[in-house]
């Protein structure tokens, strides 16, 4: 006996197996679209944290230079402060040698008198 066949030859299987075929597309289709967006946002992590260690790299930077010129400070500090202690020391002396100065001469304005 012979079947009676569907001029192009499509059964309920093939159906099925097309829509599948048909389904499996859309979500590739889907899947091209979603991938991009994908694509974006790995980009986009990508670059943040490409972004954030330029960031850090660039803090870090800034505070070696803030402490670098705290160290150059803090010394520079420490050679003005043993300067005005010097320049004290010198102060105290040169004072002393005119109160010195001004008693010679008072005494020997006494004994010229």
């Amino acid at each position: 006996k012979l079947t009676q066949r569907n001029p192009r030859n499509i059964t309920k299987s093939s159906v099925d197996v097309s829509n599948d075929k048909l389904t499996s597309m859309k979500e590739h289709k889907r899947l091209s679209r979603s991938e991009p967006k994908s694509l974006k946002k790995f980009r986009r992590k990508m670059k943040n944290r490409i972004s954030a260690q330029e960031s850090r790299r660039k803090k870090k930077e800034y505070l070696d230079c803030l402490e670098n010129n705290y160290e150059m400070l803090k010394e520079e500090t420490n050679i003005w402060k043993k300067t005005f202690e010097q320049l004290g020391i010198d102060n105290q002396i040169i004072r002393e040698n005119i109160e010195v100065l001004k008693n010679k001469l008072y005494l020997s304005k006494c004994l010229l008198d």
